[in-house]
């Protein structure tokens, strides 16, 4: 692709992009895996998170069907959001200027998302991992959805840019991370 850098797409809001999607996925409602490495140079200004990563569905605020990760500014570290069915919870912190590998697991009504290397307030960790219960074994239908990955602001205004996407993997059953 137009923008690659060493084999990554990179994201950088002027001829190779602020947005790409991965079509004709048909998950259904069943389980999946979405793993892809993203890396951030630098920290970005928002503390409102606006700036998306990767998703599903078609609204921002992603009411029932959908979900996506966002990250804002809080302290020196990038907060990841995951937004599921008009619910938050926040995914701990990721380092910028590093690679770090987004990994989101549905297995029946449970969702959870692996941030490595992930970070707290006292530094960088090996692997952050949260939970959040889907109200239903349906409750993300992922029937027909595009996958889209960005650094825009509410899905549609320019957000932090450069960003860097590489290993993008999509499995259609649960599958964690080994560390």
């Amino acid at each position: 692709a137009a923008g690659n850098a060493n084999g990554a797409v990179i994201l950088n809001n002027s001829l190779t992009g602020t947005h790409f999607t991965v079509s004709g996925l048909n998950l259904g409602t069943g389980d999946f895996t979405i793993s892809v490495k993203i890396k951030m140079p630098t920290l970005t200004s928002k503390t409102d998170s606006s700036n998306y990563l990767f998703g599903i569905g078609n609204l921002k605020d992603a009411a029932d069907g959908a979900f996506n990760l966002a990250f804002k500014k809080n302290g020196s570290y990038s907060q990841v959001r995951l937004r599921v069915n008009g619910g938050t919870q926040w995914a701990n912190y990721a380092p910028h200027g590093e690679w770090v590998e987004y990994t989101v697991v549905r297995e029946g009504n449970k969702l959870t998302v692996y941030v490595s290397p992930g970070c707290n307030n006292k530094g960088v960790q090996s692997l952050t991992v949260k939970e959040f219960t889907l109200t239903s074994d349906s409750s993300i239908d992922f029937t027909n959805c595009n996958l889209g990955f960005s650094s825009n602001i509410g899905c549609q205004d320019a957000g932090d840019y450069p960003i860097y996407y590489d290993d993008i993997m999509v499995f259609d059953y649960a599958l964690y991370p080994l560390n």
